[in-house]
């Protein structure tokens, strides 16, 4: 049998569909939230790649300053001034990019999975091509936690 509802039945009733609506509607927005991270997570994954990538297709390039970076890492044979002003260049392409990851990381906008990897491949990247003395050279330019990362690197890399 049916009983009909009285008025303040009713707006009980409305009551509790409408907090159904709102719960649905909450996660549709959480799910749309986790899209656009996973969609922008990606899309710094991807723009970390191609911009390391044309730094390096950069240097590949170009004959004379692929010389360059090959005499730097080696680092056995000395440099015109020129030439390390040009080495000195490329490697600071390179920090800031490992840089600007970090600062991605710090405003959340970097994952921690992505941030490991591509901190790995950084570090093994500074570990093969910047010396003591470049970092000397150029250190100056950085004033937070890269630091810390270029010098252990370094550290590795002499105890290799």
């Amino acid at each position: 049998m049916r009983k009909n509802l009285n008025l303040t039945e009713m707006a009980a009733l409305a009551d509790v569909i409408g907090t159904i609506g709102v719960i649905v509607s909450l996660i549709f927005v959480v799910v749309g939230i986790n899209k656009n991270t996973v969609q922008a997570s990606a899309a710094t994954t991807q723009n970390f790649f191609s911009a390391v990538r044309e730094v390096e297709l950069a240097v590949a390039s170009d004959q004379s300053w692929s010389e360059i970076v090959v005499k730097g890492r080696k680092q056995t044979a000395s440099l015109t001034d020129i030439e390390q002003f040009r080495y000195d260049g490329y490697v600071i392409a390179m920090i800031d990019l490992w840089d600007e990851l970090y600062l991605r990381y710090q405003d959340e906008l970097t994952d921690p999975l992505t941030l490991s990897l591509w901190e790995e491949w950084f570090q093994s990247w500074a570990m093969h091509n910047i010396s003591p003395s470049t970092w000397d050279r150029i250190k100056w330019n950085y004033k937070h936690e890269i630091n810390e990362k270029v010098e252990a690197a370094i550290e590795l890399n002499k105890a290799n």
